[in-house]
């Protein structure tokens, strides 16, 4: 029973991440070892709002105990646009933040070592997502 608490979970923060409203149904598609979860489908339907079938499908996808769930969902793709552009507004903005912090005079030679590579690795991370912000938008 704990895999199928699981795979909910992953369902719902999949739903979240991909900012589906929580009362909107979605088609989940569970491939993999999905024998622990075989007979509890019903249960993961009602639990996540969803359509849930075994089979590879498309998605945002999320692992969970050599559960590959991948959660399809269907958009505008006009909404869709507008909200990769206000997310990539916000990565914009956390970039520059992460920028400014390590440009900061004094910064690196003041803060423990431990906390500048840290905020070199958000760096990196905040550039990464933005690049993939801007490639989704440019499709």
């Amino acid at each position: 029973m704990e895999v199928v608490r699981d795979v909910v979970r992953a369902i719902r923060e999949l739903r979240q991440a991909a900012d589906v409203a929580p009362n909107a149904r979605v088609r989940v598609a569970l491939a993999g070892e999905t024998r622990a979860v075989a007979g509890s489908l019903d249960a993961i339907a009602t639990l996540a709002n969803a359509d849930v079938t075994l089979g590879r499908g498309e998605g945002r996808v999320a692992v969970v105990r050599a559960i590959e769930v991948r959660l399809a969902v269907e958009r505008d793709a006009t909404a869709e646009r507008a909200r990769v552009a206000r997310e990539l507004t916000e990565a914009r903005d956390s970039l520059r933040r992460s920028e400014e912090l390590l440009e900061r005079p004094g910064f690196a030679d003041k803060a423990p070592v431990a906390v500048v590579e840290r905020e070199r690795a958000k760096l990196e991370e905040r550039r990464a997502h933005v690049a993939l912000l801007e490639r989704q938008l440019t499709k």
